[in-house]
């Protein structure tokens, strides 16, 4: 079964989101993990945004890149940045995906403001896990 790793900063937001959306549309046919720099639980408003979407992510755990330096993946996914710091931990795995997301857990403003940056990073990672689910044919 192939094991494909999401990394975020703290592991707390938007890789747990695409943690979440992987598992949802993939029906747990892959292996799915995630982890972070750092690790701060998961943001109560990610999992908030996440059902209102139809996704319990309530399951995943914060974890960190240390948990699973030893670890070959088939895919290794970053959702923040860091290529060269993420590259050389995870150097055995076989490939990489970047893309970057606004962290909407650093936004400061109005409920609804906070609510629509949650919602838009939501939006574009569910796209996003749609496309590399089509491109590699996951």
């Amino acid at each position: 079964m192939k094991k494909i790793l999401v990394i975020g900063n703290e592991n707390s937001c938007r890789s747990i989101m695409a943690h979440g959306y992987l598992n949802h549309f993939l029906g747990y046919k892959l292996l799915i993990y995630s982890a972070g720099f750092n690790k701060n639980g998961i943001n109560p408003r990610a999992i908030a945004i996440m059902q209102e979407d139809g996704v319990d992510i309530t399951g995943i755990t914060s974890n960190t890149i240390d948990e699973y330096k030893l670890e070959k993946f088939d895919c290794v996914i970053s959702v923040c940045g860091f290529v060269d710091v993420i590259a050389a931990n995870f150097k055995d795995s076989l490939k990489f995906i970047y893309k970057e997301f606004k962290d909407p857990v650093r936004l400061r403003g109005s409920e609804e403001a906070v609510h629509r940056a949650f919602e838009k990073t939501r939006n574009e990672i569910k796209l996003f896990c749609k496309q590399i689910i089509k491109e590699n044919k996951w």
